[in-house]
């Protein structure tokens, strides 16, 4: 392998391993970043195999690591899927579904540890017979799974519009990425026959599927505010309202007024109005916009929507016998599908699938809003 390339992967490897670790630094605030960063943390491993590859060393020095790669594709799609699907909600996600998602790849890893003790690698550097089934079974599962959760995440960042600009955008970006990573690694088993593949087609190969791979980590790592869609609805606010008078001791009161008004009163039930409900607590609409903007980072419609989510989930909680109809009817929406998508929206699960979670929770994860107000979401005026 020529200097120019060992010591270009090697910083790579080392760039990647380093992005990896202050994405796992930082996981506890935000789960998202617990699954990119140990799909970073994998894919570098997997390159560092790749080195010692082309440099001849792998079956030679390090034969027990020849297979691991095989084993960590089996985690790359399921982990970004993770990382998307965390990221779209803001939620985080139960530990039951992350490991349905991540079963055939910890088995992977599992059984190769395990094989390095029963089936230990021949002198020779060939693998003992039972190993070739296995690792050709992790091997073709791991091919399958690539292409499996790229469609997934096509799915997700394309059929669903809702949200940000910004979150819409980046959920592309991940896709392209990805996809990047998955034509470079699928394309490899097409070209590597032919007659005019030679090592720099490899590295070149290689490469892309850093670029693919260590695209996202950058990304998700230089412009961190995108995925925050709550600062950044503050930052916008905040710019608009920059000339305004009112001062921060009168939005805490109309605060606390407005938040009384809607519990007592519970207002967002009916077919209310920003201009109607200013006028019940006596300020003007163009105050209680500012308001509601700026001390809860959303739009009137969006605090109204999450005052009626909030209720239906208190009501299927403490009236399981009502029907999910009488519920959405109660709380003040008109019909199914506006209900539906903005109970998806807020608490990352349909009310069907609510309904049927065995202890379910009394309040939704995905606050969109910093307040205490407890009650649920309402629907504005046509």
């Amino acid at each position: 392998m020529p200097g120019f390339w060992y010591l270009l992967f090697l910083a790579i490897v080392f760039q990647g391993c380093f992005m990896s670790l202050l994405f796992l630094l930082t996981a506890k605030s935000r789960q998202a970043n617990l699954y990119l960063g140990l799909a970073l943390l994998a894919f570098s491993v997997q390159l560092g195999i790749y080195i010692l590859y082309w440099e001849g060393k792998l079956d030679t020095e390090f034969p027990w690591l020849s297979p691991l790669g095989v084993y960590l594709q089996l985690l790359f799609g399921p982990l970004l899927w993770l990382y998307m699907k965390s990221l779209k909600y803001e939620a985080a996600l139960r530990s039951r579904e992350a490991l349905i998602h991540l079963g055939i790849g910890l088995l992977g890893i599992a059984y190769y540890l395990y094989s390095r003790v029963l089936f230990p690698v021949a002198p020779g550097g060939a693998p003992l017979f039972p190993r070739r089934y296995a690792v050709l079974f992790f091997f073709m599962t791991g091919i399958l799974s690539l292409g499996f959760y790229g469609f997934l995440m096509v799915r997700t960042a394309y059929r669903d519009q809702s949200g940000s600009r910004f979150k819409s955008n980046w959920l592309k970006q991940i896709v392209h990425f990805y996809g990047l990573y998955v034509l470079a690694y699928y394309g490899y088993y097409v070209l590597v026959r032919k007659s005019f593949f030679t090592p720099y087609w490899d590295y070149c190969i290689g490469l892309l599927m850093g670029v693919g791979m260590y695209g996202i980590g950058y990304m998700a790592y230089r412009f961190p505010h995108l995925l925050d869609e709550k600062n950044q609805k503050k930052k916008l606010i905040g710019e608009q309202y920059e000339s305004s008078t009112i001062t921060d001791s009168a939005v805490n009161s109309i605060l606390r007024q407005l938040d009384r008004e809607m519990q007592e009163k519970a207002w967002y039930k009916d077919n209310i109005s920003l201009d109607s409900l200013a006028k019940r607590i006596n300020v003007n609409k163009h105050q209680l916009s500012q308001v509601i903007n700026q001390g809860k980072g959303i739009s009137f419609t969006e605090y109204i929507n999450k005052l009626r989510i909030d209720e239906s989930i208190r009501l299927l909680n403490e009236h399981p016998d009502l029907s999910i109809k009488e519920v959405y009817f109660k709380v003040g929406y008109a019909n199914k599908t506006s209900f539906y998508a903005h109970f998806k929206r807020i608490t990352g699960m349909t009310p069907t699938e609510f309904k049927a979670l065995p202890h379910r929770p009394a309040d939704h994860r995905n606050r969109t809003d910093d307040s205490s107000t407890s009650g649920p979401s309402p629907r504005t005026e046509s």
